[in-house]
């Protein structure tokens, strides 16, 4: 028996790698590993046919936990040669487990060893998945409206897709654009999206909780499609017929991830998986922290019924010191970040590691690593490059070309920073890397993260520089002729493909977008070029029968539709032979709009508290009163922390995309004091919709007055909010409305003021006894105007209370100073923590 011996900074124990036993191809868990979940199964695979053998396979294998047995099912997979435990019951967190192997079963001596899950910690959180921050796209729609529908070359989309602007320079190859959208801006949907090299869509559909997230949106093998969704955490499988077929996620409870996901064509699926653990840094680098959350990656095969018959694990193989992105005193570490999986001509596979700067061969049948390209295990000598790859996604194999290699170079570390298309050829034996192709965009494009590239059939070279909106990605010839750019405004993407695909709609894909009056249907069979038109069918009650009108378009305008009352569409596509497809989707809304100048706030004017609540949170106190002027009345004992600490909101408004609304309102308090107005959605993401700057209330009433655009969805649960924490000061307020307007009336804000902090010089000067002091406040903070004598001690602090925009004076009376020079100094700090200091001014004081 052979052992291969290395070392795991991050578990500092030994494990075995490698061929342990004579009768095993490949074993899961690795001998002596560490950190495994709590739903790890064990899962084995024999050499050859040893297992037609087997006589018991109920006792082959066995597994214990602290001394006692563990129940459990063996059986084999549905490749009817990878045999599986599965515990009945999760196991135990930080436990050692034995495993017991009946290889005499099949003429080997038997075989047992251990491994452990990872331990809960005290204090330990996993890190919300939250994708990389990407910039914001200043708002583009290249479109054209027909009666209020948005159309791309003559399809219609809902009002949140995004604008896809594309340029044709030459012949590409065969097949469309597929993407996923990606970090999207504000009033862009999560969607996958096929459309061709005029950006028309050819196919697109929307998932609503996608988690600001589709992506690597695909073919797969059998006529099938898939994308994952960043929200909830899962791949989703779509048929032929672009109906969700399957669901998938990883096995052994882990989470999944947007990186990789194969069809294989047994129908097994080969997909990236990730998991959080706890680990003590302290005892591995000077400085780590002793709670770290630290991210470990996997990938998968999965059986045709979704068991685990390989996984291989980063814990095993790569040390947390390899790391060369991440600053491992962190509490937050994701030490490997792989980011790309291929099948290698000789059915191994081919990985690459993101934060090692590193592409790694793994053998397929033992998850033992074959070499190492790059980063600090480096095996190869780069002859003619002598521009490493840093931050790499998307390594492929070339067709044809063995040992031959395409990956996407972020090249985050270089100076200057630019990104790259980039084929390596290695040599394994003399272990030598030649760079055969490059291409840069010009003028150079940086992309820090994602990112992708795809060799086409024709040779040609397809280039998704996506990193932050708008998404980005281009096709060029072997020689480096640019022959196509696309670009998906208000959304990137995490790989886009240029992809040849067959399919088409079983029935029409239906979106229903409620404009209050107007309710807009947008639906299309797509790929299906025998529709003659499309039978709209309505009703205020489920399963509508009646048909409410027909049309040859692909969207519908229902008018004159009863107010507060639901009503449910659907819809079927009628062939030029007169057959009629099954119904889409059934669609209800409720309609419910206020007409123009109306106004949609409840009591308003505050005969009494009906409709309005008030929320404390964070230690504030108080209560909500009606005056006896029939004003809201927020009597502030504790202000709390933050500003939304202490509110009173209206929730259920309903406001609709593209049109304009009007909130005025009447405000003051006992004292100067700043409060903040939020008009906007009550979930999270927490859009403001009326970016109404905070509001300076001073001891006078005043009226206020805000139009906006709704620039974002339909919202039917918007939610109002006067935020009168943090700061002390009762507040009231007065007749409140929101109402939709035709004409924009002009605002009422505060008028312009300052634009700098200044402090002027006092006047009369010299003086005796007193002088005034003048400065000017550009927006509202605490201020504090303090006088020192030449020795720089505080003599008097004149001002110290909130201030409005404005211009200001104090008089400041020396009474019992001596005659002599004084100095005064204006401070202040803005509502965001900013500090402000003026200059320090000079003034005598003569007797």
């Amino acid at each position: 028996m052979f052992f291969r011996f290395f070392l795991l900074f991050i578990i500092a124990s030994v494990c075995f790698a490698g061929p342990y036993h004579p009768a095993i191809e490949y074993i899961f868990p690795l001998p002596n590993s560490e950190l495994l979940p709590a739903k790890a199964t064990v899962i084995l695979r024999l050499e050859g046919d040893l297992y037609t053998q087997i006589d018991d396979l109920k006792a082959f294998i066995s597994v214990k936990e602290n001394g006692a047995n563990r129940a459990g099912q063996v059986f084999f997979s549905t490749d009817e040669r990878t045999i599986i435990f599965k515990p009945t019951r999760d196991l135990s967190r930080g436990e050692k487990i034995d495993v017991f192997i009946q290889t005499s079963q099949v003429g080997f001596s038997d075989f047992s060893f251990s491994f452990s899950t990872w331990a809960d910690t005290p204090n330990f959180q996993i890190p919300h998945d939250e994708p990389e921050t990407a910039s914001i796209e200043k708002n583009y729609f290249k479109k054209v409206k027909a009666n209020g529908i948005r159309l791309i070359n003559g399809v219609a989309v809902p009002s949140d897709f995004p604008a896809i602007e594309t340029h044709l320079y030459g012949e590409t190859a065969a097949g469309d654009i597929f993407f996923g959208t990606n970090f999207t801006n504000d009033g862009i949907g999560n969607y996958v999206v096929i459309c061709n090299n005029e950006g028309t869509p050819l196919f697109y559909r929307r998932f609503d909780n996608a988690g600001n997230s589709c992506a690597n949106f695909v073919v797969q093998p059998s006529e099938h499609f898939s994308a994952y969704l960043f929200s909830p955490d899962q791949h989703v499988v779509l048929d032929k017929n672009f109906d969700v077929v399957e669901i998938v996620k990883p096995g052994h409870g882990y989470h999944g991830d947007d990186h990789e996901f194969i069809i294989l064509e047994n129908g097994h699926i080969l997909l990236t998986c990730e998991e959080w653990v706890p680990i003590d840094m302290s005892k591995i680098i000077n400085g780590g922290q002793r709670n770290a959350s630290v991210h470990g990656n996997m990938f998968q095969e999965l059986d045709r019924e979704r068991n685990v018959i390989f996984e291989w694990r980063s814990w095993d193989h790569f040390d947390l010191l390899d790391n060369q992105v991440e600053n491992l005193n962190n509490r937050n570490i994701d030490y490997v970040h792989l980011n790309s999986i291929a099948f290698d001509y000789d059915g191994h596979y081919v990985i690459s590691s993101k934060h090692l700067h590193e592409i790694t061969k793994i053998d397929s049948k033992t998850g033992e690593i074959i070499w190492r390209f790059g980063g600090r295990n480096n095996q190869f000598d780069m002859i003619n490059d002598d521009i490493p790859f840093t931050l790499q996604h998307t390594l492929r194999p070339v067709l044809g070309k063995p040992n031959q290699y395409t990956m996407f170079d972020n090249g985050g570390a270089r100076n200057p920073n630019y990104a790259r298309a980039v084929q390596y050829k290695l040599d394994p034996v003399a272990k030598t890397a030649e760079k055969v192709w490059e291409y840069r965009y010009s003028p150079d494009r940086r992309s820090g993260m994602m990112g992708g590239t795809q060799r086409l059939p024709n040779g040609n070279t397809y280039i998704d520089w996506s990193t932050t909106p708008p998404m980005k990605a281009c096709e060029v010839t072997p020689d480096g002729r640019l022959l196509f750019d696309i670009y998906v405004h208000g959304a990137s993407t995490y790989r886009s493909h240029r992809l040849e695909w067959e399919g088409k709609s079983r029935v029409p894909y239906f979106i229903l977008e409620n404009y209050g009056e107007t309710v807009n249907l947008i639906f299309n069979k797509f790929a299906d070029e025998s529709v003659d038109y499309y039978k709209i069918y309505h009703a205020t009650s489920p399963h509508p029968t009646s048909v409410l009108d027909t049309t040859s378009q692909t969207f519908y305008q229902a008018f004159f539709l009863e107010n507060n009352k639901r009503h449910y569409f659907r819809i079927t596509a009628v062939d030029v032979n007169g057959l009629e497809s099954d119904f889409s989707e059934e669609l209800d809304t409720f309609l419910q709009f206020t007409p123009a100048g109306e106004n949609m706030i409840k009591n308003g004017e505050f005969n009494s508290k009906a409709g309005w609540n008030v929320e404390k949170k964070n230690g504030a106190a108080g209560v909500g009163l009606i005056s006896p002027d029939n004003e809201f009345l927020l009597r502030i004992q504790n202000p709390g922390i933050l500003p939304a600490d202490f509110q009173v909101y209206q929730e259920s408004l309903i406001l609709m995309n593209n049109k304009t609304y009007q909130l005025e309102f009447d405000a003051y308090a006992e004292s100067t004091r700043p409060m903040q107005v939020y008009l906007g959605k009550n979930s999270s993401p927490f859009t403001d919709y009326a970016h109404i700057s905070t509001v300076a209330l001073s001891k006078n009433k005043k009226h206020y007055s805000y139009s906006f655009k709704m620039q974002h969805t339909n919202d039917t649960q918007a939610k109002l909010s006067f935020y009168c924490g943090q700061f002390d000061g009762d507040v009231y307020l007065d007749n409140i409305s929101l109402k939709y307007i035709t004409t924009i009336i002009d605002n009422h804000d505060e008028p312009i003021g300052p634009k700098f902090f200044t402090l002027h010089q006092n006047y009369p000067n010299p003086f005796n006894p007193a002088t005034t002091l003048q400065y000017e406040i550009p927006e509202m903070c605490h201020v504090k105007l303090i006088v020192y004598n030449v020795l720089g001690e505080m003599i008097e602090t004149v001002v110290d209370e909130f201030h409005a925009v404005g211009a200001y004076q104090r008089q400041f009376a020396a009474k019992d100073l001596s005659a002599g020079i004084y100095f005064y100094q204006l401070r202040a700090r803005t509502l965001d923590g900013k500090e402000l200091t003026s200059e320090v001014h000079k003034m005598m004081l003569v007797k």
